[in-house]
């Protein structure tokens, strides 16, 4: 899942110090593209983007420094690249089109596009971004609509489409930016705090808005610190809050004005597939899964997940609360996505280790359960991150289980 970031504190030292820790710490799990856009006063605009992963990139403080250099707002991504579409400097965000420049976390479709969650590792990578077709089509209804307000344009464009979306946007005609969040992407918000004297009454610089609450929580701690010694002002952070769903806002000196309402339009995805079980092969249709719950969106890599590793749900449950400290019923769907795009990838047995285990496994073992783990000395769990002698041993006690079984 990308992450977006908008940084209103009014100052331009201050906006470079957090945008150097937030980038980093946002990179986990999207690490396929940077970019942040900054205005100066003269209005000139420096967007800046590269396919690399921030805490990547060795010279970002300077690349920050080198254009930020105003106290204007700015607008940064992240990047997790969605299926399809290839990691290159282009298809970083944010994207500048004649009048918009857009940044967008999520996944936007044609309204009348059919929808399936079947797809192939051997995909090509040939597809346009589909935040770039967005901003072509904002672009063109902007065009054709001159005398229409932001808020219109923006509430028109998304009625032709379907899915996912947070937006950062920034308008070139009026130099006005905008914070758009619709019913399933994340956006929070912090405000940063100033005390001119010791005991004194707090007072608001500015704000930070972020995808990923606990991402923003971290990163504000340490750039607060580093904050202070930079300007030698007393800062100090606010409650961060969540921003309403299907709202669209303005940035207007320190606060977000709401505009109105931009409703997400619902993903439906098609689905029909084998799915096969280590017990036995089943033919198993979903027919419509409705993406407005977190965990459907990542069904059918889950469950390719546990088909290749000899898991069932009740492992899933266990390595959410292993992994992400909460079960499925309670996952966050920034969690979510960092489990299935960073690290099931990682904890997933290696080719040659699943074909040796569902060799010997045969058609007659019930599969590696907890007991499993009980019987066999030196078994991690998951099976799949043991080290050699643990899956041999694994091996070794399936061969002997089948033996007392034949």
């Amino acid at each position: 899942m990308c992450q977006l970031t908008l940084l209103n504190l009014r100052d331009k030292t201050l906006n470079q110090v957090y945008l150097s820790t937030i980038l980093q710490a946002n990179s986990f799990g999207n690490s396929d593209g940077t970019g942040f856009l900054s205005v100066n006063k003269d209005g000139t605009l420096a967007v800046v983007k590269s396919k690399e992963s921030a805490d990547a990139i060795d010279e970002l403080g300077l690349r920050i420094r080198d254009n930020i250099r105003s106290n204007l707002p700015i607008l940064a991504h992240v990047r997790a690249a969605s299926k399809g579409i290839e990691i290159k400097d282009e298809n970083s965000h944010p994207f500048e089109g004649k009048r918009f420049i857009l940044a967008h976390n999520g996944r936007l479709y044609p309204k009348d596009e059919v929808v399936t969650s079947t797809w192939s590792a051997n995909d090509d990578t040939s597809l346009a971004s589909d935040s770039l077709v967005f901003l072509h089509s904002l672009e063109e209804r902007a065009k054709k609509h001159k005398i229409e307000s932001f808020y219109d344009i923006l509430k028109n464009t998304m009625e032709m489409y379907k899915g996912k979306f947070a937006l950062l946007i920034y308008d070139k005609e009026s130099k006005s930016f905008y914070v758009c969040r619709g019913s399933s992407a994340e956006l929070h918000i912090q405000s940063i705090l100033t005390c001119p004297d010791a005991g004194g009454e707090l007072e608001s610089i500015g704000f930070i808005v972020n995808t990923r609450k606990n991402t923003l929580s971290d990163s504000s701690d340490i750039s607060t610190q580093i904050g202070q010694i930079a300007t030698g002002k007393r800062l100090f952070q606010a409650k961060i809050e969540e921003l309403d769903k299907n709202t669209l806002y303005k940035v207007e000196g320190i606060e977000l004005t709401k505009l109105g309402e931009i409703k997400e339009n619902p993903v439906v995805v098609q689905s029909a597939h084998q799915s096969t079980n280590i017990n036995r092969s089943q033919n198993t249709t979903y027919g419509e899964v409705n993406l407005e719950i977190p965990i459907w969106r990542h069904a059918s890599a889950i469950e390719q997940f546990m088909n290749e590793n000899f898991l069932c749900i009740w492992d899933i449950d266990a390595l959410l609360m292993l992994f992400c400290g909460v079960p499925m019923a309670d996952i966050a769907e920034s969690d979510l996505d960092i489990f299935v795009n960073v690290i099931m990838p990682k904890i997933s047995a290696s080719k040659n280790v699943k074909n040796r285990v569902k060799k010997i496994m045969g058609d007659s073992f019930l599969g590696i359960y907890p007991h499993v783990y009980a019987k066999v000395p030196g078994l991690q769990y998951p099976w799949m991150v043991s080290d050699n002698k643990g899956i041999d041993a694994l091996c070794k006690y399936i061969k002997e289980w089948k033996k007392r079984s034949a």
